[in-house]
């Protein structure tokens, strides 16, 4: 029998450091929105990690939304 197994790969985990640098903001104002929970973040071991669908779909501007509108 042959069971697939989900695992998570470090290729699709960011550091709140490269986060930080993608989205042009200080590594405080990611932590700050991960603290107030909107952005999502994995705590593996010591260290916090964010998906990298999690920040596509935190990048993708609301429906109905100006231009220049996004989720945070």
């Amino acid at each position: 029998r042959s069971h697939t197994l989900e695992t998570k790969t470090t290729n699709d985990l960011l550091t709140i450091k490269h986060v930080a640098q993608r989205l042009q903001v200080h590594e405080n104002t990611v932590r700050n929105w991960i603290l107030r929970g909107d952005l999502q973040a994995e705590r593996i071991g010591r260290v916090i990690r964010i998906r990298e669908a999690t920040l596509d779909a935190l990048l993708t501007p609301y429906v109905g939304g100006g231009e220049g509108v996004w989720k945070i």
